[in-house]
């Protein structure tokens, strides 16, 4: 059974703690996340370093699986959200960037964060569709990013193109099909430093894609292994959390404790599985 109103993510209590604190949710470098076989390469492009992802799943019923790989002795929890729970922010360029054309609007990811002087990330988080949707399982992975990656040679220019781009990052093999994974991604690039009037100088906007080009062929993602994305404060206030079906009743103090000091009307339920499993 799904509630497609809600997206739901099994983790530890702790983490639980650092979300509400910082009021934001963690996108892993794509070759750090717990499927090893996720990291792929395709045309020797390694699009596991630059791919980050925050993973989900669709499902409201409890999982034991799930429980099993991403709580801790099952006395984690699991959160529910919003299927969009992220904070809409004004995206505008600063004022001393003078040749950019004015003007702003809502992004989960703020301009400053999205674009400094050692990343970019490709604005594909405009588009809803693009920024979350469900994985897709199939065995065939590495086929689909070599079709998707095409590599022309134009002279002394190299021109690279990747068809779905955003699709690469939500394949996985049938295996993990027992996730029904969602999945938001963004696709973040080395950048050099912005010069002081803005990113419109003839010499940035020439070098600034051969330098990303270089890292892309080279293999040298951007400095971080993660990004972190703000949350909507309505989004936490309304916060679902599930205590794992191992979690004792100290644990429950703990969770309600931070619900109660970081939320409006989060609430805090047992698992449907407590009482049936055997704690360590």
């Amino acid at each position: 059974m799904s509630d497609q109103n809600l997206i739901y993510h099994y983790t530890d209590i702790s983490t639980l703690a650092l979300i509400l604190d910082s009021g934001r949710i963690r996108f892993n470098r794509l070759d750090q996340v717990l499927d090893l076989s996720e990291a792929r390469t395709g045309k020797g492009i390694p699009f596991g370093k630059f791919f980050f992802v925050s993973c989900w799943t669709q499902h409201s019923d409890e999982s034991i699986p799930l429980w099993r790989l991403y709580t801790r002795d099952m006395a984690g929890i699991r959160i529910g959200l919003p299927a969009y729970p992220f904070e809409e922010i004004e995206f505008e360029p600063p004022p001393e960037w003078r040749f950019v054309k004015k003007g702003s609007m809502p992004s989960p990811i703020p301009l400053d964060e999205a674009w400094t002087d050692t990343h970019f990330i490709v604005p594909q988080f405009f588009n809803k569709k693009l920024f979350g949707a469900a994985v897709s399982y199939t065995d065939d992975i590495q086929t689909v990013y070599e079709r998707s990656v095409t590599i022309e040679q134009d002279g002394e220019q190299t021109l690279l193109s990747v068809g779905r781009l955003f699709d690469l990052p939500r394949l996985k093999t049938t295996a993990w099909r027992f996730e029904n994974e969602y999945r938001f991604a963004l696709f973040i690039l080395p950048a050099i430093p912005i010069p002081p009037g803005g990113p419109s100088g003839h010499e940035y906007e020439k070098e600034l894609p051969n330098h990303m080009l270089r890292r892309l062929f080279g293999g040298e993602g951007p400095p971080q292994t993660y990004f972190d994305v703000r949350l909507s404060q309505a989004a936490l206030d309304g916060i679902e959390v599930v205590l794992g079906p191992c979690c004792t009743a100290g644990e429950r103090v703990i969770v309600e404790s931070l619900l109660e000091k970081y939320t409006a009307n989060g609430c805090v339920r047992s698992s449907m599985l407590e009482g049936t499993i055997r704690g360590k």
